[in-house]
């Protein structure tokens, strides 16, 4: 779904903010040399990112899938509840330091500096979101049976907050990351339907 957020997910959402062409067309010959000589993502980027988030996106529907939240909330013992509850939020929190890891690792290339802004913005989110997931777990895990409850009332709004902000950060990277040519046929694709 997130071509990097790209071509199709992302070209369909009205960016706001920081235009496709307002940073590439400024005048000055500094900017314009910079903008010549920069480096932009590539497909095996596009396709690192894809892949995380691909994964992050498997992972977030089956810890929100009602049957399996049913089935943890209906065991009984504690290790076999615990291991459910681990079962659908271990790979998601992991799955969110993957794709942060992605970014964090295209940081250290020739890209343009607001591109690297955003690919550390990205990676800060998604490291947030696996953080935020992680008081979830230590609750599930704690002995206390008020932590316990909640860790299972902050479980939804956990998941709510991180499925509200996941696809953002993708704008952001796509708008700054990609050579003015790509952003204007990614801006330029229709919208997909939902």
């Amino acid at each position: 779904m997130y071509r990097l957020a790209l071509a199709a997910a992302l070209a369909s959402l009205v960016l706001s903010g920081c235009g496709s062409g307002s940073g590439s067309e400024n005048p000055g010959a500094a900017k314009d040399s910079q903008a010549a000589d920069a480096s932009y993502f590539t497909a095996a980027d596009t396709d690192a990112i894809n892949k995380a988030a691909s994964a992050v996106e498997t992972a977030g529907a089956q810890a929100s899938d009602a049957a399996k939240i049913a089935v943890c909330n209906k065991t009984k013992a504690y290790p076999a509840w615990r291991r459910c509850w681990h079962g659908l939020l271990d790979p998601y929190a992991k799955g969110l330091r993957n794709l942060a890891n992605v970014f964090t690792s295209l940081q250290p290339r020739g890209f343009p500096e607001a591109c690297r802004t955003q690919l550390a913005a990205a990676a800060h989110t998604f490291s947030g979101f696996a953080a935020g997931v992680d008081p979830v777990l230590a609750g599930i895990d704690s002995n206390d049976r008020a932590r316990q409850t909640s860790a299972g009332k902050a479980y939804g709004s956990t998941l709510n907050a991180i499925t509200q902000g996941f696809a953002q950060p993708f704008r952001d990277v796509t708008q700054v990351c990609y050579s003015p040519a790509e952003l204007a046929s990614i801006n330029a694709s229709p919208a997909p339907s939902p």
